[in-house]
């Protein structure tokens, strides 16, 4: 290849990030002007870690505006698909209009956290891969449907996220040593555990317009514990059939003003310890 024609295929390789800057070899910032879609964050994630070769950091920069997609944006949903990685937002960094999905492989190492996102179906999602060792911290989620939808993984850890969403705020399934913890979260239901294990609901503010945490069967072993519920028109927590040995402590509910009366606590299920819930 001529050096000319090397020189140009080096110019257009490092075109879509001619805004950004480079703090370091394995970090990429971005401003609100080099994104149009969300394939430019994902190039940016490329790049940061050489193709999922090395840790990588991608920063959303806040102070050029919120990241608002352009009209004609075919990709409006940022897919996570490399291990190692850190998804981070400064300076109150803005996403409006998608999601962020974690690929239907084996990922580890993730780090989603200080975004603020306004996403008119889910916020955070992973449903098809086992993704381990994920963080989603400090984050303002604001859905139309799910806020975190998560499933068929383990080993995570949700802390100190503002969540507000139209369904469940915080959607667990099939899963098993997660830590949901000092979360706000608002929503039709707060938080729905559904076939899970050892996962662990503590010290979180829930407003709810129905229930505040909801157990499905089969969920067995975990713990709801020293979590503030308000607003619910049903039950502060719910434990439906099939729930077996959960632990239910120290959680302080008030219902709705609408209703006459509703449930502290509804347990359906077998063995489940409940103690000191007011």
């Amino acid at each position: 290849m001529k050096p000319l024609t090397i020189l140009i295929a080096c110019v257009l390789l490092l075109a879509p990030f001619s805004q950004t800057h480079a703090a370091a070899p394995d970090t990429i910032v971005l401003t609100a002007d080099s994104v149009q879609s969300a394939i430019d964050i994902e190039a940016a994630i490329l790049q940061a870690t050489s193709g999922g070769a090395r840790p990588g950091i991608v920063i959303l920069d806040g102070r050029g505006g919120p990241f608002e997609y352009a009209p004609e944006a075919e990709d409006v949903d940022i897919n996570i698909f490399v291990s190692d990685l850190t998804l981070q937002g400064l300076y109150q960094a803005r996403l409006s209009g998608g999601a962020i999905t974690l690929d239907g492989m084996e990922l580890h190492n993730i780090t989603i956290e200080g975004l603020r996102m306004e996403c008119p179906q889910d916020c955070i999602t992973s449903s098809d891969g086992l993704h381990q060792n994920v963080t989603v911290r400090d984050n303002r989620l604001e859905a139309g449907n799910f806020g975190i939808d998560v499933g068929w993984t383990d080993g995570w850890i949700i802390k100190n996220n503002r969540v507000t969403a139209g369904g469940v705020a915080i959607h667990l399934t099939s899963t098993s040593g997660i830590k949901v913890h000092k979360n706000q979260a608002q929503g039709y239901v707060a938080v729905r555990l559904e076939s899970t294990n050892d996962c662990q609901i503590s010290r979180n503010d829930l407003s709810a317009e129905w229930q505040g945490v909801l157990l499905t069967g089969p969920s067995q072993a975990n713990q709801v514990i020293a979590n503030s519920i308000s607003g619910v028109q049903a039950s502060g927590i719910t434990l439906e059939w099939e729930t077996l040995e959960n632990k239910v402590h120290a959680n302080r509910v008030h219902c709705a003003a609408s209703v006459s009366e509703c449930l502290v606590v509804q347990d359906l299920g077998t063995d489940n310890h409940i103690k000191g819930n007011r």
